[in-house]
């Protein structure tokens, strides 16, 4: 995923909108009237692909979350498989007869 900087975008923002101030063929207050709502869809496109990231990272964040436990539970079940495994071949060494003390 690209990484989109702010900066940069603010800046072209800023171009455009001088741009379309000083070579718009419309009265002054036609042009701000475009500029402003040019600016409020820009914001409102802005806020819509911040919640649509941030979905998405949530998604990402209660998966791995998941995951995890599940592979804890995989890995604590392991262990408890190795520790019941060890201790039957540790009995089973001692000869017959003898105690372990």
């Amino acid at each position: 995923m690209k990484r989109v900087d702010i900066g940069n975008f603010l800046i072209g923002f800023s171009f455009g909108a001088a741009a379309a101030v000083l070579l718009a063929p419309r009265s002054g207050d036609t042009t701000r009237t475009l500029i402003k709502e040019a600016a409020s869809e820009g914001t409102d496109s802005i806020l819509e692909y911040g919640k649509t990231v941030r979905h998405a990272v949530v998604s990402i964040v209660d998966q791995s979350k998941d995951y995890l436990a599940q592979q804890g539970r995989g890995i604590a079940e392991a262990i408890k498989q190795g520790s019941q495994a060890y201790r039957e071949a540790d009995l089973a060494s001692i000869p017959a007869g003898l105690t372990r003390h």
